[in-house]
């Protein structure tokens, strides 16, 4: 399963602007779900993402 940005954000209970942090840190992954040829991307998280995310901040306390 993908979430959007504000999915992700509910789901780690940040705000939308950390979400986007935590990607251009490349702290969370994400993947691009748009048809070919879109000049619009349509950003997802994956799980995996949420969940390698939270594994590692809770390895790291």
């Amino acid at each position: 399963m993908v979430h959007t940005i504000n999915e992700a954000g509910e789901a780690l209970r940040v705000s939308r602007s950390t979400v986007y942090r935590l990607i251009s840190k490349g702290d969370l992954y994400t993947t691009d779900v748009s048809p070919t040829g879109s000049k619009k991307p349509m950003t997802r998280v994956p799980d995996s993402a949420i969940q390698a995310f939270l594994a590692k901040r809770t390895a790291q306390t």
